[in-house]
């Protein structure tokens, strides 16, 4: 928050930006301060974007809270005309913003969520098994296939032996998230208290 200053942002502001970003009490209780909070991020983003533009990408704009959605929306319409780009994912495509253009992209195939997964594993050949368990748990979402891969390495599911990854007798006791909110909320709560404060 230090460099804030940088962009031409008065203290004030910079204050509701980070009242905005750690959470105030105040915020939560009071609506009008929540709206000069974010009216703070909404100068911040548009004076980043002078003259070298703005690029912001979302997973699951649909999930967002609805003030975070807000926030955007806002944005998006102060900056009409240019300068600010918004890359959004979405698992429901009715939910997109009205005014917003959409691309619907349908679910990767199999074949094709196995390869991503294999990403994690430097490109290495995944066990037969892992490899049905991220054709049958990814839902055709490439980052739910990347997390199935992770979570059988950090469960010891598969490990690698040699120059090949091999399945444990664990893998078939391993619980896998039934959806990529329930992996991201399994993750969130793994971290450290200070981790958790950050984001």
């Amino acid at each position: 928050f230090d460099r804030l200053s940088d962009f031409g942002l008065d203290p004030g502001t910079i204050d509701r930006v980070r009242s905005l970003v750690f959470g105030s009490e105040a915020a939560k209780v009071d609506g009008e301060r929540l709206l000069e909070d974010q009216g703070a991020a909404v100068e911040l983003f548009l004076r980043i974007a002078v003259g070298t533009g703005l690029g912001i990408f979302v997973d699951d704009l649909d999930r967002a809270d609805p003030s975070s959605r807000a926030l955007l929306e806002n944005l998006l319409q102060c900056a009409a005309g240019g300068g600010v780009l918004l890359v959004a994912t979405l698992s429901n495509a009715d939910a997109v913003p009205q005014g917003f253009s959409k691309q619907v992209l349908g679910p990767l195939s199999e074949d094709e969520l196995v390869l991503i997964a294999r990403k994690v594993i430097d490109d290495g050949e995944l066990p037969p098994l892992a490899a049905q368990l991220v054709r049958t748990r990814a839902q055709g979402n490439p980052s739910f296939a990347r997390q199935v891969v992770e979570t059988l390495i950090e469960k010891g599911g598969i490990q690698q032996i040699g120059n090949q990854w091999k399945a444990t007798p664990q893998i078939n006791r391993i619980p896998m998230p039934a959806t990529m909110s329930l992996v991201l909320e399994a993750r969130f709560d793994a971290l450290d208290a200070e981790q958790k404060l950050f984001l």
